[in-house]
């Protein structure tokens, strides 16, 4: 994304671009939420400018699961979760 913002070029500025379109999809077994992912269309990614008017939509997506409760909080517990610069479990609880 860092060489499309600026045509690849270092000397021109680079373009703040933001996600129009965000899908939230909730695992749930019976009564209870086992798992929340915040994932982006990349589809909607757009050039905010200046003055412009930008329209999100979030779309919100239940899937049955049968994942216990207790075990939620493994996935954060995995290697591989901790890869990521941004950890969306720290977004969801502040």
């Amino acid at each position: 994304l860092e060489d499309a913002a600026n045509g690849g070029d270092p000397d021109l500025p680079m373009k703040p671009y933001v996600y129009t379109e965000r899908t939230l999809t909730v695992d749930y077994n019976r009564d209870r939420i086992v798992k929340v992912d915040l994932t982006s269309d990349p589809a909607s990614l757009v050039e905010a400018r200046a003055g412009s008017s930008i329209k999100f939509r979030t779309f919100v997506k239940w899937q049955s699961t049968d994942a216990e409760f207790h075990s939620r909080f493994d996935r954060y517990l995995d290697h591989a979760f901790f890869k990521h610069q941004i950890h969306w479990f720290s977004v969801f609880n502040s």
